[in-house]
């Protein structure tokens, strides 16, 4: 551990603790890209879904049946 701390410092001077953070800050930025997508996954099953149902009312006011 001693070995990599160093290493970081003298190589790349940065600091570990600053390592870490920048690997955190990676996995909360692909946690939220994935949550992006799978909410608009989401909105675009409810569209439809409210669409169907908004067709479905429209025809059983007219007296119709849909299939």
């Amino acid at each position: 551990m001693f070995e990599l701390h160093q290493t970081l410092h003298s190589q790349y001077g940065i600091c570990l603790w600053t390592l870490l953070a920048m690997i955190v800050f990676l996995i909360m930025v692909v946690i939220f890209i994935v949550h992006l997508y799978k909410q608009n996954k989401r909105e675009y099953k409810f569209e439809k879904e409210l669409e169907k149902k908004a067709e479905t009312e429209k025809a059983e006011a007219k007296g119709q049946e849909v299939v």
